[in-house]
Formats: structure tokens, sequence, C-alpha cells
């Protein structure tokens, strides 16, 4: 959880300095594969 934050905020840091397409494209992608491994996890933590 703690490396998902770091990665995060460093994305945000390197998007409001740098404004780049390529930047916002990488912090959508990896928002929504923390999510979806999060809705997984729970998925999982049910069925055990």
């Amino acid at each position: 959880m703690k490396l998902f934050y770091i990665a995060f905020l460093i994305i945000i840091w390197l998007n409001i300095f740098l404004g780049n397409e390529v930047i916002h494209t990488l912090t959508v992608l990896i928002t929504t594969l923390y999510i979806v491994n999060r809705r997984k996890r729970v998925k999982n933590d049910r069925v055990e």
C-alpha cells in the first residue's frame, strides 16, 4: 500500500511539473490496475 501511494505521489508531481500526456495516461493506467487488483483481492477474501 505504501509503495502505491509513493508511486502515485511521484506521478502526480511529474504531471504537475511536466504536464505530459504520457504521464497522465500512466496515472490512469496505474489507478485502473490498482482498482482492478483491489476488487480481485476482495473477491478472493470473500471466497476464502
